[in-house]
């Protein structure tokens, strides 16, 4: 007889520990032994979190963040939305490269603020260019809108590598399928136990858990690009449920 629970209602701490385990590249009998649910449950908590994910949206979790629960529909009521724009902060800054089936080592910038001129020499030669490469004629860039991605010397750099870019607008971050990466890392990292103390032990937790990504989940970002293109011309440039 299993013994397996067979609960359909679990807490959100319960739910999140299957998620990453799940992400962390564990299969789901292995989650099954180390959790003691069932893997129907499993199954259909791994599926409705790939929907929900690629909908924007996340089960609830304890890793330092509030949560608002709002009515179904009220996500872009513009009483519970906050405009800024932040610069600066602490921690480490880090660079990744993602596609279809595909991306970069994650790269570590340390000791300087990123130049363009750093970026061009440390990221772009050296992992950009190889990475269009291998993938071909089919790629096209996209960054962000940091400054330094769109310095003169950069924008040269490219156009001389004859590596087409896209055009991104400012302040948009739900049009960019690796922002959503990023939030999906450092709720990894920040789940760790125990989580990361020093800057060394968060380049290493950062590392290892970009090691442990999977591109089924990549993909799903980047899939919904068109959707995301789609939404935004539907609301004419305002707020996405990305």
């Amino acid at each position: 007889m299993s013994m397996m629970s067979q609960r359909s209602h679990l807490t959100d701490s319960e739910v999140w520990r299957i998620i990453v385990r799940l992400e962390g590249g564990h299969t789901q009998a292995k989650v099954e032994q180390a959790i003691g649910v069932s893997q129907s449950v499993i199954s259909r908590i791994w599926n409705h979190f790939l929907e929900t994910e690629s909908a924007g949206r996340r089960p609830g979790q304890d890793n330092r963040c509030i949560f608002i629960w709002r009515d179904r529909g009220s996500r872009n009521n513009p009483v519970f939305i906050h405009e800024s724009v932040r610069f600066g902060g602490g921690g480490v800054s880090v660079y990744v490269g993602i596609s279809i089936d595909g991306r970069t080592d994650l790269y570590i910038i340390r000791d300087e603020p990123l130049t363009a001129r750093r970026y061009r020499d440390e990221i772009l030669r050296h992992f950009v260019v190889f990475y269009a490469a291998a993938i071909g004629d089919d790629l096209m860039l996209m960054k962000d809108n940091c400054r330094p991605h769109h310095a003169n010397l950069v924008e040269d750099f490219l156009f001389e590598e004859g590596i087409v870019q896209m055009e991104l607008p400012a302040c948009s971050p739900d049009m960019n399928p690796i922002e959503h990466v990023w939030d999906a890392l450092g709720r990894r990292v920040a789940c760790r136990q125990p989580p990361p103390q020093t800057l060394q032990e968060l380049e290493s937790a950062l590392l290892e858990e970009w090691g442990r990504k999977p591109l089924l989940v990549i993909n799903r970002r980047i899939d919904s690009m068109p959707q995301r293109g789609s939404t935004l011309l539907a609301v004419r440039g305002n707020h996405t449920p990305y």
